[in-house]
């Protein structure tokens, strides 16, 4: 990985593709198969307007399984708890969700990698040296059994309603939530102390400013004292 503004190193391996560094976009373009590919296509995005500043080439890492199909590991690691997210099966090489119909190897495999959670220590070293105490890893794993990691993400998803409503995988995401709620309820135990503990106060107002959303209700008493305690608190600032 390189810096798109620079020459490609020496032992730079192609194909690669252009991304840019600080986004969740993923990649810009598809493969492209050596330094003159490379060249051309900056080239190109410079004539759509692309500034190139904050754009990296990076090496294509990645292998088509002989059935077809591409598979990205994911996961989380919470105060140095790794706990495997997702195992996506995707027919194309960049592998933003399982696309595929899931079959019982598919089933059997994902389930396998939920339970064993098999690359906890490797991962665990490679959260350490990046600082990384809460985000999510996406990574693979090639035919020879090593862990290739592609990216760290410290703003990942946690589940969305898309995987919520994919019925040949419920069993999956039901335990994936499980495993994160017993995840953030002992960090809970851990960090808890009466500084933490919200008062009667902050629970009112943060049920009055629920209010203010369309689906969650609010008694009249309690916002009605809650507007009288703002407006007092105002009033006194004034004085």
């Amino acid at each position: 990985m390189w810096s798109a503004l620079d020459e490609p190193p020496p032992d730079a391996r192609f194909p690669v593709f252009l991304r840019i560094a600080d986004d969740h976009a993923g990649a810009r373009t598809g493969l492209l198969a050596d330094r003159a590919a490379l060249a051309a296509e900056l080239e190109r995005q410079a004539g759509l307007g692309a500034a190139l500043e904050g754009w990296i080439a990076c090496e294509y890492a990645a292998e088509r399984r002989p059935e077809g199909c591409y598979v990205k590991h994911g996961a989380f690691i919470v105060d140095g708890v790794v706990a495997p997210r997702h195992l996506m099966f995707g027919s194309d090489w960049v592998v933003k969700a399982s696309d595929l119909p899931v079959t019982p190897g598919a089933f059997h495999e994902a389930w396998l990698y939920m339970v064993m959670n098999p690359h906890a220590d490797e991962l665990a070293r490679v959260f350490a040296p990046a600082g990384v105490e809460y985000g999510r890893v996406d990574y693979l794993v090639t035919r020879e059994g090593r862990v290739r990691v592609w990216e760290i993400n410290t703003n990942p998803h946690i589940s969305s309603l898309s995987a919520a409503g994919d019925v040949s995988r419920r069993v999956i995401q039901d335990a994936w939530h499980r495993r994160y709620e017993a995840i953030m309820r002992a960090l809970d135990r851990v960090v808890a102390s009466p500084a933490a503990t919200p008062t009667w106060l902050e629970r009112l107002r943060w049920r009055s400013l629920r209010s203010r959303q369309p689906y969650f209700g609010v008694s009249f008493v309690e916002r009605a004292l809650w507007d009288a305690i703002v407006r007092t608190r105002a009033a006194a600032r004034r004085r």
